[in-house]
């Protein structure tokens, strides 16, 4: 039986237990991550990083993106803060009119095979001010978009701000108040 390095006993045989495990390929992260990065495809061959970071920067989780532009296609990737985040944005934007005088300039948007590093060079990061802390009191909390920052309420229950008045009721000398005499 053959032994590798650290002693341990190597699986020969065709077909093993180990066999195809060993000779699957190896990703750098962790296989069991959930996926929370989107594909945008069909974006216009003149979009900037600036127009993507606009128009993702106000999506719930927005983390960050990269535009990515070959001589045939340009495409982008957006990386969320939680899977649930990026099934929302990708309902929000596939099938997005991006320009609202050509009905054919739709965008796509599909969930990415892996997810998108944050340590990723050229990474557009959610622009985040520097006096943001000194509004929010937070130190190293990121800055999120008014939609979460502000839940929805409903709003207060409504009522009668004068109460009519009765007979007996709160005027003891029988009037409504109106002026008079006696």
């Amino acid at each position: 039986m053959k032994r590798g390095a650290d002693g341990e006993a190597l699986d020969g045989g065709l077909g093993g237990p180990r066999d195809w495990q060993d000779k699957r390929p190896r990703h750098p992260s962790n296989p069991y991550e959930p996926i929370c990065t989107l594909h945008i495809t069909r974006l216009p061959r003149d979009t900037t990083e600036r127009e993507l970071r606009n128009l993702l920067v106000f999506l719930h989780g927005f983390q960050a993106c990269s535009l990515k532009q070959t001589e045939a296609i340009t495409f982008a990737f957006a990386r969320f803060e939680d899977a649930q985040a990026a099934h929302g944005a990708m309902e929000l934007l596939d099938g997005y009119p991006l320009d609202p005088n050509d009905s054919q300039v739709v965008i796509r948007a599909a969930l990415a095979n892996r997810n998108l590093s944050l340590h990723s060079p050229g990474l557009l990061l959610k622009y985040r001010h520097p006096k943001a802390d000194r509004f929010t009191g937070a130190t190293a909390m990121a800055f999120d978009s008014p939609g979460t920052a502000y839940p929805y309420r409903p709003p207060p229950q409504q009522y009668d701000d004068y109460p009519s008045p009765q007979a007996g009721g709160r005027f003891p000398h029988g009037g409504g108040g109106g002026g008079g005499g006696g």
